[in-house]
């Protein structure tokens, strides 16, 4: 069973939303659900349903409502007491481990915190986010209700805010520009956003629209608070005028590469394979295409980002990176025109000169590339024709791809798949993740229960090191 209160409130089962009644009855489950496995004291769920004028057999009704939810949940649910437990003072639901949309949500924050991994916890937040549908129970009505909801939206705007500083961080402040208007118009006292804006259009060459979201977050800030913005807007605000260097996105040698994870194991064969194929040493001439595939969580970017880094004093003008977002939960997949506007501004082309055609863009892009030495990286390809426009024409470029599908009908690109890491290597890997302060019991099996893949292994020693109780090494 699936409880769903990030957007409309929704119960789940077995593909099929089950009928929980009208508006005073999905107020009762939905704040049940917003402290699951708490118990709920009658006075508060009465608050919930009725607001402030409650009917004189309000408690009764209550209990009615309880009722019917019960027998709508029994009717789907495995068996077992009832979902909503009657308890002294009040009412408990039930929840058990990832059927709570909202328990997740926080799961893949705090995660997304905990992963010291720039990619992860971009990865994370991406998939947290993806969770929701709308504001959180936004079709229960009544004031109490919106204010208890309250702080899930403000953790959703957390996350958003936490993932577009990681975004910057990794020079995708063009595509970033759409979004954070969007949050911006809809929180326009919110001046963490309206930073992130700014910060994201002076990036894009435009200063005069970064000037213009300080102009009106000031405005609106003074009209509805009485309060002028605070000092980390206000110094923002005087960098930007001052076309602060420090600002600018980086357009020398590129270093858009994430972090290459230490405890990387493994792959000797491929990352030799790789090398020489990335480097041109094998395969035809012209500009060395290399695509990387296999199965989800074979570990395909670890592999490209760790071979970019051995290769990184091989091409005097850097390495980009470039993730299309085939795979990556609640977006997508960036568009040939969408991908080649961020490598453009990450080139240091100025928005306002920006062709406004894909082919207009496809050859700029080459021409900007013709002389440079560098490592293009193209991570999570859907398919060929996402990526044709993206080649550079330079014969000094090598591009490297990671991609679920081979791509074999990518004229002139040399192979290389990877698929579950021999057992040896995904026990290393487990035990290295693990560490010494790992638990001190069998934990042998659990590679092999991950199929030796190198995201569920990390994923799992990670929870196991954080959480050993939870982790089932027998399963």
């Amino acid at each position: 069973m699936e409880f769903r209160i990030l957007g409309p409130l929704e119960v789940v089962a077995g593909g099929t939303s089950l009928a929980l009644g009208g508006p005073k009855a999905q107020a009762v489950l939905g704040t049940l659900l917003l402290t699951p496995n708490a118990v709920v004291a009658t006075s508060a769920l009465v608050e919930s349903v009725w607001d402030q004028d409650p009917p004189a057999r309000a408690v009764p009704t209550l209990h009615a409502y309880v009722s019917r939810l019960r027998g709508a949940m029994a009717k789907v649910d495995d068996g077992g007491p009832p979902r909503i437990e009657n308890v002294p003072g009040g009412y408990r639901v039930r929840v058990r481990p990832g059927e709570l949309d909202a328990q997740t949500f926080r799961d893949r924050v705090r995660n997304a915190e905990d992963a010291g991994d720039v990619d992860r916890s971009r990865e994370l937040l991406r998939s947290a986010l993806g969770l929701w549908r709308g504001a959180a129970l936004m079709n229960v009505p009544g004031s109490a209700i919106r204010d208890q909801a309250g702080p899930l939206d403000e953790a959703r705007l957390l996350a958003h805010e936490k993932l577009a500083a990681l975004e910057l961080e990794r020079g995708r402040h063009a595509m970033l520009v759409p979004q954070l208007r969007g949050l911006n118009s809809a929180h326009p006292t919110r001046e963490h956003l309206a930073e992130l804006l700014m910060l994201a259009l002076y990036r894009c060459g435009s200063q005069a629209d970064a000037l213009d979201v300080y102009r009106c977050t000031r405005q609106v800030l003074v009209d509805d608070l009485g309060l002028e913005p605070g000092p980390g807007l206000r110094r923002l605000h005087q960098r930007i005028l001052g076309n602060d260097p420090a600002l600018r996105p980086h357009t020398g040698r590129h270093r858009q590469l994430p972090r290459d994870v230490r405890d990387f194991t493994g792959r000797g064969s491929e990352i030799r394979r790789l090398s020489h194929l990335v480097l041109g040493e094998d395969g035809p001439s012209g500009t060395p295409i290399t695509v990387v595939d296999g199965v989800g969580g074979s570990g395909k970017t670890a592999l490209a980002v760790h071979v970019g880094h051995r290769l990184a004093e091989e091409f005097a003008d850097g390495q980009m990176f470039l993730d299309l977002q085939a795979h990556s939960p609640g977006l997508e997949p960036l568009t040939p025109f969408d991908a080649l506007g961020i490598l453009l501004g990450s080139a240091g082309v100025d928005r306002a000169a920006m062709p406004d055609t894909l082919a207009a863009r496809a050859a700029r892009w080459r021409t900007e590339t013709g002389d440079r030495h560098l490592l293009l990286v193209l991570d999570d390809v859907a398919d060929t024709a996402q990526i044709r426009p993206l080649l550079p024409g330079g014969p000094r470029c090598s591009v490297l791809i990671t991609s679920r599908d081979p791509l074999a009908d990518l004229e002139g690109a040399q192979q290389v798949t990877v698929g579950p890491l021999p057992p040896q290597d995904a026990s290393a890997l487990f035990s290295r993740i693990l560490g010494g302060d790992g638990p001190g019991r069998d934990t042998a099996d659990i590679p092999r229960a991950c199929g030796y893949l190198p995201v569920a292994i990390r994923v799992t020693a990670a929870r196991l090191r954080r959480r050993p109780a939870r982790i089932d090494v027998g399963a």
